[in-house]
């Protein structure tokens, strides 16, 4: 919704890849959608690809002063999806034929 001509965001992807790109935080829309769909969703924005890094984490890393190693970041994302895998199956039995 965001990326689409006008709705009204086109301000915020326009400064977002330039004046405000330190200033914008990510969050998805969880539980009401998928964390993985909040996240393909701002992949496919016209952001520059640094920009989207920044969004994403690097604002969050910065403002909560967390110091991010990009092997560390990789791996949980890795664990996270893995973990969502488990709990789909759990929560989920019948479809998957357990």
């Amino acid at each position: 919704y965001i990326g689409m001509p006008n709705t009204g965001w086109g301000e915020l992807l326009h400064f977002g890849n330039s004046v405000i790109q330190d200033k914008v935080l990510f969050a998805s829309r969880w539980p009401l959608m998928p964390f993985r769909e909040s996240y393909e969703e701002l992949k496919q924005l016209p952001l520059k690809p640094e920009v989207q890094e920044k969004w994403l984490w690097r604002n969050a890393a910065r403002v909560l002063n967390l110091k991010i190693d990009q092997q560390l970041l990789i791996a949980n994302a890795l664990y996270c999806r893995e973990i969502q895998a488990l709990r789909f199956r759990w929560i989920y039995p019948i479809a998957l034929g357990d």
